[in-house]
């Protein structure tokens, strides 16, 4: 399904050739998440966080938080990224 949604398409072409490039992580991160696509949301809000733990105000921890508070504490998903996330803060 993602593959046929022209700006994640494009988002991942722009991260590819800049790795580093956070906004356009956020930008993709946000698209995933509007197009229901969690998980692969939540990739790559941690890879913000491993790349830069504050970056813009904690933004992408921010952003997590909000993720997992919409999907809930109990699901499988909040579960393994709220960990993934704590070892990358702590």
């Amino acid at each position: 399904m993602s593959n046929e949604i022209p700006e994640i398409t494009q988002l991942k072409n722009k991260i590819a050739s800049s790795p580093n490039d956070l906004s356009a992580r956020y930008q993709l991160a946000e698209v995933y998440k509007q197009n229901e696509l969690m998980e692969e949301s939540l990739n790559e809000l941690l890879e913000i966080i491993k790349l830069d733990k504050n970056w813009e105000d904690k933004k992408a921890n921010k952003y997590m938080l909000a993720i997992f508070k919409e999907i809930g504490n109990s699901s499988p998903l909040t579960q393994k990224y709220r960990k993934l996330m704590q070892r990358l803060l702590y």
